[in-house]
């Protein structure tokens, strides 16, 4: 009996290291590359603020990976000057100098031209009409407000505006036979 239980654990294992060397096998054969997105400048800010290695050691880290995988950021007097004061290098600096982006193209300066003339105010524009008049209902026995105001204005929950424009103090109270006015 001891044998066969020693047996199936050795199984047991056996299938573990098989399935451990198989994940390995794939991930292998997949290879794909580490590191191999450009550096942002919070990646950059971050690094060289670690205590993780000396400075020396972070900014030829950085200045070779910024030269391997480049950067997505325009470099700015702002930035060298952040940069600079949290730690980088001069080849740091350069590296990033040389990755970053061309900075955008202005568009060359114009000739002066004549000036253009004023344009000729508009006429001036009709007065808006007047707001519609306000309709009235007269309430019968069964009313809500609120199912009123679904068959005013197709949602019961405006019932409100109804109570409001028609001095309805409780929504819950009105009669039949009184006159509610529509906004």
């Amino acid at each position: 009996m001891l044998t066969r239980v020693s047996n199936l654990e050795r199984l047991k294992s056996a299938a573990i290291i098989a399935a451990v060397l198989m994940l390995i096998a794939c991930a292998s054969a997949l290879r794909v590359p580490a590191q191999s997105r450009a550096l942002s400048l919070a990646d950059i800010l971050i690094a060289l603020r670690s205590k993780k290695a000396d400075p020396g050691e972070k900014n030829k880290i950085l200045a070779d990976a910024v030269k391997q995988r480049g950067i997505t950021f325009a470099l700015t007097s702002e930035i060298e000057k952040e940069l600079d004061s949290t730690g980088a290098a001069t080849d740091l600096i350069a590296a990033i100098r040389e990755k970053a982006p061309p900075p955008p193209v202005k568009a060359a300066a114009k000739e002066p031209q004549a000036p253009v003339p004023a344009p000729e105010p508009e006429p001036a524009a009709a007065p808006p009409p007047p707001p519609p008049a306000a309709r009235t209902y007269t309430v019968v026995s069964g009313d809500t407000l609120w199912a009123i105001s679904e068959r005013f204005y197709g949602d019961g929950s405006k019932y409100q505006l109804i109570a409001d424009a028609s001095g309805v103090s409780n929504p819950d109270l009105i009669y039949p036979g009184q006159v509610l006015t529509i906004p």
